[in-house]
């Protein structure tokens, strides 16, 4: 995974030519929804299960904790079961023809991106001990003490968070708390409660059918005026405009 977009280069042997990207998309025919397409021959046959997540305003301090790239290696030679059945579902379903296959597609994106960071986290773990690297929400998610604090956020966006409650959850003081977290993951608990909603709200504008005022209720605000302001302060535009726009994430394959 390539958090950051970086331009790269993928072939088979150093040496080989490198053919630009923008040639092979071509062949691609406009008409083609799943934007599948076929590429070389003579070698083994390749499939390659290409996505992308588009960021927005809110996600790009989560981002910027990642690394240029994130490789998740073999297990003795073999891809590891998650991600063999994930990248086989993508692309059963981004051949399909069956309704809601993009739908689906999108989902699995997301269950992917998720799942890569599960294992670039418990490799950070492993190798160090904890996360030790700059300030960031990956290494303070990672901490044994604040761990408990996250869960519950991620899990009850709707509730009305103080730091004295979080602070309960990891079992900890209230300045112990609030001091551990801001110097773990880089911002306030209480900034990192507000982010996390607003990550929250895109999703179900993205994806879901309820009106604004139920989405501002499920993450924790009472007033869609309130939430709207919230929303707009940290993503960038309102509500209503980015349900509009097309925030999906794109999926293709290339064999």
């Amino acid at each position: 995974m390539l958090p950051h977009g970086n331009a790269h280069i993928l072939r088979d042997q150093l040496e080989n030519s490198v053919v630009p990207l923008e040639s092979l998309a071509e062949v691609c025919s406009r008409e083609n929804v799943h934007r599948t397409f076929r590429f070389g021959g003579g070698g083994s046959l390749t499939a390659m299960v290409v996505g992308g997540i588009f960021e927005n305003q809110v996600s790009k301090p989560f981002l910027s904790a990642l690394p240029p790239l994130i490789h998740i290696q073999g297990e003795h030679g073999q891809m590891v079961p998650w991600l063999n059945t994930t990248l086989k579902w993508m692309a059963a379903e981004t051949n399909s023809k069956n309704p809601g296959a993009q739908i689906i597609v999108s989902r699995l994106t997301d269950m992917l991106f998720v799942q890569i960071l599960r294992s670039h986290i418990a490799e950070q773990t492993r190798r160090n001990g904890e996360c030790d690297v700059k300030a960031d929400w990956l290494r303070a998610m990672a901490d044994s003490y604040l761990g408990k604090a996250f869960e519950v956020i991620h899990q009850l966006p709707d509730r009305p968070w103080t730091v004295a409650e979080l602070a309960s959850h990891a079992n900890m003081s209230r300045t112990a708390f609030s001091t551990r977290f801001t110097k773990l993951a880089g911002i306030p608990p209480l900034t990192y409660v507000t982010r996390w909603r607003m990550l929250k709200a895109s999703d179900l504008l993205r994806y879901g059918k309820a009106t604004i005022t139920e989405v501002a209720t499920r993450v924790g605000y009472e007033s869609e005026a309130s939430f709207s302001k919230a929303f707009k302060r940290e993503i960038g535009v309102a509500p209503g405009t980015y349900r509009r726009n097309d925030h999906n994430g794109a999926v293709g394959i290339i064999e």
